[in-house]
Formats: C-alpha cells, sequence, structure tokens
C-alpha cells in the first residue's frame, strides 16, 4: 500500500510539473503574440530609433535601438533589441537582451523571459532569467517564482527548487538559499549529489575574490571557505565585508583587519574599521568613533600614520599635479593634503581646503584663498 502510495504521489508530481510547464508555455506564446502586434511608435514624437541590425541564426536578424519616451515632460531614452523573423515578421525592440542559445534557439528577455525555436515557438517561459556566466544561467519560474539553473541550450539542469540564487560568479560557483539554509553549485561538477551538498547557516555575498564567508548561526561566527567550498578558516570572525581590488574586510573580538583574496591574514586585528574607497587605498580607523584615521596600501602597509582627525571619502585627481589627493585635517585649523602615497604634499596650516576645482585646489589661510600650487 505504502509502495502504490509512494508511485500515485511520484505520478501526480510529474503530472504537475508537466502541467506547469504547459502553462507557462502558453503564456510565453500569449506573450509573444502581444510584441508582435505593439506599434513602433508609442506616442507623439516618442519613438524606437534602430541603430544597428545584427546577423543572428537561422535567419533571424537583431535589431539594436533606443527607445525614447515621455519621462515627466523629459524625454527619455532606454537601449532595447528586438528581432526581424525568417518571415519578415518584426518583433519591436522591447527586449532588454536577445540571447542565442547553444542549439540555435533564442532566449529574449522582456517583461518576461522566452526561449523561442527557429519557427517562434515557445519552448518555455521563465519570470527573469539572470546573465549566462561560465555556461549557466540562473532563472525563475513563472508560476512558483522559484529558482534553477540552466546550461547554454536552455536545458533546466538544477530544477527550479530553491527559494533564492545569487547570480553566477566569474568562477562558475552559484549560491542558493532553500529553507533558510545555503548551498553552493558548481559548474564543474553539478549537478552534485543531494548527499554530497554542504549547508551553512548563511553565505555571505560571492565577491570578486576565491572566498567565500559562511555563518554558523550557534556559534555566530563567520569563518572562510575557499572556491571549492573548502573550509579555510574557521569559525572566528564577528563580521564581513568586502573592500574593493580583492580585499575581504573582517572584525574578531571588536577590532577590523584584512584578509587577501586567498584569505591570507595581511594586517594585525587593531582598527576600529576600515573604509572602502574608490582607488588602491584604504581609510583606517583607530580609537572610536572620534578617534584617529590614517591609509592603508594595496598591500596591507600603512602608508600615512593614523594621526588625522579627518580623511576625505575619496581621493581626487589634479590633472596639474598628475597625481591623485587626499583631503585630511589634523585639528582644528590644519588642513592639508596628502599624495597616493600617503605623504603630506602641502603645510598642514591651512583653516579650510577649496576643491571646487580639482585641478588647482586652494586653502584659506588669514582669511584669504591661495593655489596651494602656482
Amino acid at each position: 500500500m505504502r509502495k502504490q502510495t509512494f508511485i500515485l504521489a511520484i505520478a501526480l508530481s510529474f503530472v504537475g510539473g508537466f502541467l506547469r510547464a504547459q502553462q507557462a508555455t502558453e503564456k510565453g506564446q500569449k506573450y509573444l503574440e502581444e510584441v508582435k502586434s505593439l506599434p513602433w511608435e508609442s506616442s507623439s514624437d516618442y519613438h524606437y530609433e534602430i541603430d544597428t541590425i545584427e546577423s543572428l541564426v537561422h535567419g533571424f536578424q537583431q535589431i539594436k535601438a533606443t527607445h525614447h519616451f515621455d519621462c515627466n515632460g523629459d524625454i527619455c531614452s532606454k537601449d532595447m533589441s528586438g528581432l526581424i523573423t525568417p518571415r519578415s515578421d518584426t518583433l519591436c525592440p522591447v527586449f532588454h537582451e536577445v540571447v542565442v542559445l547553444k542549439n540555435g534557439n533564442l532566449l529574449l528577455d522582456g517583461t518576461i523571459a522566452v526561449v523561442i525555436d527557429k519557427e517562434m515557438n515557445v519552448i518555455n517561459a521563465y519570470s527573469m532569467v539572470k546573465p549566462f556566466k561560465r555556461g549557466l544561467g540562473v532563472f525563475a519560474s513563472l508560476d512558483s517564482r522559484l529558482y534553477g539553473i540552466m546550461d547554454e541550450e536552455g536545458k533546466e539542469i538544477v530544477p527550479p527548487s530553491y527559494d533564492y540564487m545569487e547570480n553566477v560568479d566569474k568562477w562558475g560557483r552559484v549560491a542558493a538559499r532553500k529553507d533558510l539554509k545555503w548551498t553552493i553549485f558548481n559548474s564543474n561538477d553539478l549537478l552534485r549529489k543531494e548527499d554530497e551538498e554542504d549547508e551553512w547557516d548563511l553565505i555571505w555575498q560571492i565577491s570578486p575574490t576565491d572566498i567565500l564567508g559562511v555563518f554558523d548561526s550557534s556559534l555566530r561566527k563567520y569563518g572562510i571557505i575557499n572556491e571549492k567550498g573548502v573550509m579555510i578558516k574557521p569559525y572566528q570572525y564577528d563580521d564581513i565585508e568586502y573592500i574593493s581590488n580583492g580585499f575581504v574586510a573582517v572584525s574578531k573580538n571588536g577590532k577590523w583587519g584584512l584578509l587577501s583574496d586567498v584569505g591570507d591574514e595581511i594586517t594585525e586585528f587593531k582598527y576600529d574599521k576600515i573604509h572602502n574607497t574608490s582607488s588602491m587605498t584604504m581609510i583606517v580607523q583607530s580609537n572610536g568613533l572620534y578617534g584617529k584615521y590614517g591609509l592603508l596600501n594595496y598591500k596591507g602597509i600603512e602608508i600615512a600614520p593614523m594621526i588625522y582627525s579627518m580623511i576625505s571619502t575619496d581621493p581626487l585627481y589634479s590633472r596639474k599635479l598628475e597625481t591623485e589627493y587626499w583631503i585630511v585635517k589634523k585639528h582644528k585649523a590644519q588642513w592639508g593634503l596628502l599624495n597616493y602615497e600617503g605623504k603630506e604634499i602641502t603645510p598642514m596650516i591651512y583653516d579650510k581646503i577649496d576643491t571646487s576645482s580639482w585641478d588647482e585646489p586652494k586653502g584659506l589661510l588669514n582669511g584669504k584663498w591661495v593655489n596651494l600650487y602656482d
């Protein structure tokens, strides 16, 4: 009896999945027909301008177009894509992207995403498909909005059964969440067997590094795993933040330090905060909220000591000086500039710094504005 019930449950699941796929296909076909009937001009003087026409497969031609439309009285523009079919039908350029799959089918990413064959029949439809990387694309189903993974032929190699998935990173990894637990899929070994999947309470964001942070909710600590999912740092960190240029800032016992892009600790844990910037230099802070600031270079070496009461959020660039510079302050009337090496390039004597002209910063001295560089 149990065996019959089990078989019946499998059969009902299969039928339910088939019906959902059929409904998604029908919705996709309806969407495609609606797109074909759209007028080229949206309203009055606002219209599509064709920029280029590119050849695709099976006689399809892709239109790259700019859509001009009314935007609260102004003219706004948006880059769109469209198709000219083998039968010379024209699909208005309302797609964000047109992707050629390896089997020759096309993925049209618009209000919904549809996969069509060369006869313009809808093979499948999704609520969303994220950009392909390393041969994988994350998708969300049209009905349940659950996430799965497809290959470059549009084949669903991970069924839509996850509550959320990150995008594929440049190493071909996908972080997936189901029932508040996270796992990692890898393009090299998809699909991993269910009993081989490692599970963590939280996977910290997939960043442009080889490492990931994982969280243990019972310990309330983060650990570090490498690109293969192997633990290389035990659960010991209180918090993790990604810093540009391949650094990861981690806190331990109330102090922050830096990890390299492969998980090596490259600074002491002595900072109250490490601030990200747009350059290869980081701002570090000590002695609490009203403490002192300094600079770290990309090797984790202090190039400016923590003696400043303020450092500008990002450096500015002067074409005249041919260098980046930071605005810094020591005390109430001690403003000046540091260069990208952390060296003071002006006397720290100014009451204020004016950078309305990045190329020629000025300083206020004895009530008069003076050029810092003649």
